[in-house]
């Protein structure tokens, strides 16, 4: 018939392949933070940030430029009791900088509970922004 749509496998294997990016990108998220570190303990609940690789550094380095952050507007200073006295930069460790901003936003907040979800969200949506890349070069939905 003239005008209906046929079922297409093509645009079917296309779309439950994105699908399964993303729902991969999410679950390997999910495992580097775990779910423990992300749930229980309901909303007052104290939460372990996530300490292997560089993260505890960069854990470290969002407490100091959020706290900077908020009292002077800017994300970097000096930090004395630290390596026996410690000036932040703005250009030294910028992978910190998503951190930073997150636990300047929310200083009322657990420092690790948003740091978490940070590191979560910036891991999980890591499929989403190749995609939309993809897409911004003009790539073809399956080459996406």
């Amino acid at each position: 018939m003239k005008g209906t749509r046929s079922f297409d496998i093509r645009r079917t294997a296309i779309a439950a392949a994105t699908l399964a990016c993303f729902v991969l990108g999410a679950a390997g998220a999910l495992r580097v933070v775990g779910w423990s570190n992300l749930s229980g303990g309901g909303v007052d609940a104290v939460r372990q940030p996530i300490a292997f690789d560089d993260y505890a550094l960069q854990f470290y380095y969002g407490q100091l430029g959020g706290r900077f952050l908020n009292e002077g507007g800017v994300t970097y200073g000096y930090d004395p009791n630290f390596m026996a006295g410690y000036p932040k930069t703005p250009l030294y460790y910028p992978s910190s900088k998503l951190f930073e901003f997150s636990l300047g936003l929310f200083p009322s907040f657990d420092p690790g509970s948003v740091f978490n979800f940070s590191v979560f969200l910036l891991l999980s949506s890591l499929p989403l922004l190749m995609y939309g890349a993809a897409a911004n070069f003009g790539l073809s939905p399956g080459a996406r």
